[in-house]
């Protein structure tokens, strides 16, 4: 069985706060997702995610898409009084199409975005903190450099 973890979680850079999908995740993986975004609310401070996609190499099934919808209901009321927003990045065009417009339909309460690059989602993250009158951090300028050293402004690069 692989033990390699499925995501990681940065919270050396709050108010921003990296997620990063490895791999495809098991319903374990999925709860203890959850559980790692509890420990960010716990801090009772607004916050802004960068969420990379990109590591996900297949669709998830019915019952792990279930128990993410049950996971995000837990945390709502939680996301909705410290998230200032999600940035996804997704590498295909078309899936961010589609859950853009899925989003149409079904606004979120929380504000999110799709990009296919780190920096336009790290750019977004930046300008979510501004509005909220939060500062970026050296740390997150420095995050943010060094996406630009390796050049991630193209779509699906790191």
């Amino acid at each position: 069985m692989d033990q390699t973890p499925k995501y990681t979680m940065r919270l050396d850079l709050a108010p921003l706060v990296v997620f990063t999908i490895h791999g495809d995740m098991s319903l374990d993986d999925i709860d203890a997702m959850f559980e790692s975004w509890r420990t960010v609310f716990a801090r009772k401070e607004r916050f802004v995610s960068l969420s990379d996609a990109r590591g996900a190499k297949s669709m998830p099934s019915a019952k792990e898409r279930a128990r993410v919808a049950e996971g995000i209901r837990s945390i709502e009321s939680l996301s909705v009084r410290y998230s200032l927003g999600n940035a996804t990045i997704v590498s295909s065009p078309l899936i961010r199409g589609a859950l853009t417009a899925i989003e149409w339909i079904q606004k979120p309460k929380v504000a999110s975005a799709y990009f296919g690059s780190m920096i336009e989602g790290c750019d977004w993250c930046m300008g979510r903190l501004s509005g909220a009158g939060l500062p970026t951090t050296p740390g997150i300028a420095a995050f943010r450099a060094g996406l630009v050293d390796k050049g991630a402004r193209r779509t699906g690069a790191a």
